[in-house]
């Protein structure tokens, strides 16, 4: 059945079958399908009429059918008040203040259950009516029914798919709940309905919302609205139906169902969340903190005991107030880039695709720019995922400053893993950067999980090679030895029989091939390398494996690296370092709004990382120079002050900037 379908009982006289439709059914469709199961004639559509069970109304159009309804197949000689809605004053007030109401009943029209003592009941259920039911499970233990996002990486799947740990009765046996105090209330609208009858359930531990929207009896010109228990999707039958007087609008309780078939909740309502514990919220979420620890903290510190998903809901609002609707995220993005870009002199890059939608996207800041012009002779060029919650990949480059610390120069949000992508990043990255690089780190392009993610370097690999050409790409060592793990991981193992000679030749050997990557010479290297191909104990099919593997050992093997600057690296553990330190920020609902401002968030963190590097040095630097003999000469004719000055002027004369004039001359 499909997703959009409805379904709902036809009775005709006592009769009753089942009709699977659409909601943009037309109603003489619908009446002709009725008239056919029942195998009644079709030439007198006209004079027949569908009546919703309960409520003595005609049914006008089939969007007003809500799922599981049951309809009455009538005569249309059958004495029943038809009021078109064009001509009766009373609907037309309920229409206008239908629009006054506004998102109440538009949140809640995409809420349709089934009703209860349906006869459908027990009809199979498809797979996707099925996810629909736990995702408004999810939904339900909200305060306003609402939920939007997925919790992201720090949420197992698991975890969602569980729900609450109720346990779930038999029929009749739950507990009945006071409802002398509702009935003795009346309720000017259906917001204050909603407000004051929910504020009472969660004082009573239960979870209530509207599953349809309100319904209108137009024989006797009132309104109903019925709030169901939240855990009416697993069989609990408990609901309050509410209606208005022939002559008021005040709304009172006038049918129940006053049993439930599971325990109450047992955690806190959302509704309990004051302002103090809103606040404290907000400081965890902006010190990085998940939705779990936030939880764990705010029980903690407030005695209370929020479920995760009520903290996660605050945790979304305050994430719309600060970054705006999702709707808006590509261009709140696009205006954050223009922004920083007139007050900062930063360079950002946006394409859009035929149907002006984000494709990809590219930003890097005036100190980027400046870190590349200084530190161009080695980078890394990583991807990484999971990053934000379009799951678009994230291309991130790295550079070793002169103090030997990592620093992002650039970073880039692609559509897809093509080769055209990284090309595209990669080319407005070169076009800002004054030298090419000498030399570039990337992962080895034979990835451990080969299936799904060989042709994702594979094209980072020919994009960076079309893109600088010049450059040495390094291949990463450790990868490379990974890979060699895998392929001769037999010589590790032990077998029956296996003499312990045996053996510690076999385990040798494992050794010997996997520390190839990390040859400090190249004689080592050389004689390492005849010895395995000398060996018996690997089939030749792995030899000439490696002999492929060794046909490019200039990106790879640690001796040959060496012969070009490359600061001492043989891995690129240096950028996934620094993916680690953004995925304390970021995951894989992440906003793009939000992943800027965690861009700036660790470019500040690395300018502070700097000073404080830079004090350090200019320290220790001061406290050798105080052992100068002519710094001690000096202290017995001068003041501490000036010794100071003294010693910093020392400390910056050794700091000045060397250049080449002419060929020769420095």
């Amino acid at each position: 059945m499909n997703s959009n379908s409805i379904r709902i009982g036809i009775d005709y006289e006592g009769n009753r079958r089942a009709l699977i439709i659409s909601p943009d059914a037309d109603i003489k469709l619908l009446i002709s399908m009725a008239l056919t199961v029942f195998n009644l004639s079709t030439e007198e559509i006209g004079n027949w009429k569908l009546i919703i069970q309960g409520l003595d109304c005609e049914l006008i159009t089939a969007g007003e059918v809500l799922n599981n309804d049951i309809l009455l197949l009538k005569r249309k000689e059958d004495k029943i008040q038809i009021i078109l809605p064009v001509l009766n004053p009373f609907l037309k007030t309920v229409l206008e203040q239908e629009d006054q109401r506004g998102d109440l009943d538009s949140a809640s029209q995409n809420e349709k259950e089934e009703i209860e003592s349906d006869p459908l009941q027990n009809s199979n259920e498809s797979e996707e009516e099925k996810v629909e039911e736990e995702e408004e499970e999810i939904a339900n233990y909200l305060e306003d029914g609402s939920f939007h996002d997925d919790p992201g990486q720090e949420i197992s799947e698991e975890e969602l798919e569980q729900g609450d740990d109720d346990e779930f009765l038999d029929d009749g046996d739950g507990d009945e709940v006071e409802l002398d105090e509702l009935l003795q209330l009346k309720f000017e609208n259906r917001r204050d309905l909603a407000e004051k009858v929910k504020s009472w359930a969660t004082e009573k531990k239960m979870t209530l919302s509207f599953k349809g929207a309100e319904r209108i009896n137009v024989k006797v010109e009132t309104k109903v609205s019925i709030l169901y228990c939240a855990k009416k999707s697993k069989g609990c039958k408990f609901y309050l139906e509410f209606h208005t007087s022939e002559k008021g609008n005040d709304y009172v309780l006038k049918k129940y169902y006053n049993s439930h078939n599971h325990v109450y909740n047992t955690y806190d309502c959302g509704s309990q969340i004051t302002v103090e514990i809103l606040k404290k919220i907000k400081d965890l979420k902006t010190s990085g903190a998940k939705v779990k620890t936030i939880t764990n903290v705010v029980n903690k510190d407030f005695k209370m005991n929020f479920h995760w998903r009520a903290i996660y809901y605050q945790v979304q609002k305050i994430q719309d107030s600060n970054f705006g609707k999702l709707t808006e995220d590509a261009s709140n993005l696009f205006s954050l880039f223009q922004q920083d870009s007139e007050l900062n002199n930063s360079f950002f890059k946006v394409e859009s695709d035929d149907e002006n939608r984000l494709a990809n996207c590219c930003f890097m800041s005036k100190r980027m720019k400046t870190l590349m012009d200084y530190f161009y002779d080695v980078v890394i060029i990583d991807a990484t995922h999971k990053s934000n919650r379009f799951n678009l990949p994230l291309l991130d480059i790295v550079i070793i400053n002169n103090l030997g610390k990592t620093c992002f120069t650039f970073f880039a949000l692609l559509k897809n893993q093509q080769f055209e992508s990284y090309a595209w990043a990669l080319q407005h990255f070169k076009s800002q950067i004054k030298k090419v690089p000498t030399v570039i780190f990337s992962d080895d392009e034979e990835s451990l999980v080969k299936g799904k993610y060989y042709k994702f370097f594979l094209k980072i690999f020919l994009a960076i090679d079309k893109v600088f050409p010049t450059s040495q790409r390094n291949l990463c060592a450790w990868h490379i030895q990974q890979n060699l793990k895998k392929k001769f991981c037999f010589l590790n193992r032990t077998k029956k029989g296996e003499t312990s000679n045996l053996l510690s030749n076999k385990r040798n050997l494992y050794k010997r091939i996997i520390n190839l990557p990390f040859s400090e010479y190249v004689e080592d290297f050389e004689e390492n390398y005849q010895r395995i191909l000398e060996d018996d104990q690997i089939s030749l099919e792995l030899k000439n494996y490696l002999k492929q593997k060794t046909a490019n050992k200039h990106l790879w093997i640690k001796a040959y690296i060496k012969s070009k600057f490359a600061c001492g690296m043989s891995t690129s553990s240096r950028i996934e370092a620094k993916h680690n330190t953004l995925k304390k920020f970021i995951n894989s609902s992440t906003r793009l709004s939000e992943l800027f401002e965690v861009f700036m968030k660790v470019e500040k963190q690395e300018i502070s990382t700097f000073s404080d590097e830079v004090s350090r040095i200019n320290k220790g630097n001061q406290e050798i120079i105080s052992k100068f003999g002519l710094i001690k000469s000096l202290k017995k004719e001068y003041s501490p002050y000036c010794m100071n000055l003294m010693k910093n002027a020392m400390i910056e004369g050794l700091n000045y900037e060397v250049e080449e004039i002419k060929e020769g001359i420095w």
